[in-house]
């Protein structure tokens, strides 16, 4: 598949993300890399599912009539809204509190996007979405509690680990 083009709200052309490949291709040009990809394949395709709204959230797991546990689509981190990728990803309290650690330690001020596109489009913070992602399997799979410092502390370490893997020098 190729990268096919459209314009966003400013008049700008931008990349359609339609593809894994795609999405490398789009993270390659934020690293300036073109030999290696800047993450792991398996969070290749999860930045493009993100991209298409085929995570298997609560609501889409709702919508393809798949029955959940207890019959509570609530988010499992702030248990405020039903848990979707939007949620989940972006206006969850738990992943909004730690996208504001992120731009403090990044010394970036911003607004946030609500529309995962447009913040992957933006931000291109694979390793947060990836951390806010496993922190969410952890509690629903495992029973842990949420914990935002050691969340955080785990995707530090990642991003490190993700930015030395693709400029090894």
């Amino acid at each position: 598949l190729t990268t096919l083009k459209k314009t966003n709200w400013r008049g700008q052309t931008v990349p359609r993300v339609n593809s894994v490949r795609n999405v490398y291709g789009l993270l390659r040009n934020v690293q300036g890399e073109e030999d290696k990809p800047p993450v792991p394949s398996n969070v290749g395709f999860f930045a493009w599912r993100i991209m298409h709204d085929r995570l298997p959230t609560k609501v889409n797991l709702r919508k393809i009539n798949i029955s959940i546990h207890n019959l509570d689509f609530s988010c499992p981190l702030c248990h405020e809204q039903e848990e979707s990728v939007k949620q989940l990803l972006f206006s969850c309290s738990v992943a909004y509190a730690l996208w504001s650690r992120c731009w403090n330690w990044l010394g970036v001020e911003t607004a946030m996007h609500c529309n995962p596109h447009d913040s992957f489009q933006q931000h291109h913070m694979t390793f947060m979405v990836w951390g806010i992602w496993l922190l969410r399997n952890n509690v629903i799979f495992d029973n842990h509690e949420v914990n935002a410092e050691n969340i955080w502390e785990t995707i530090l370490v990642r991003a490190w680990q993700w930015i030395s893997y693709a400029k090894p020098n």
